[in-house]
């Protein structure tokens, strides 16, 4: 179970990190004409990082806290 929320919680960082430099990318690029479609991108890339990092954080204090109860 916690190798699976640790693979889980890897995928959706990943993902989220490739989508926010995509978004900063499209953003930056001089010959792209600038929406707001690429801003909620970015923004929804940095949502899903931050939501990730916390469950993996989550997952990680749970393993210590079993950890803990079997030493």
């Amino acid at each position: 179970m916690i190798s699976s929320a640790t693979s889980t919680v890897a995928l959706g960082i990943s993902q989220s990190y490739q989508n926010f430099n995509q978004s900063a990318d499209t953003i930056a690029d001089p010959n792209q004409t600038l929406d707001a479609s690429s801003l909620v991108a970015l923004k929804v890339a940095q949502h899903g990082l931050e939501a990730n990092v916390a469950v993996a954080k989550a997952v990680f204090e749970s393993t210590e806290s079993v950890l803990d109860i079997l030493i």
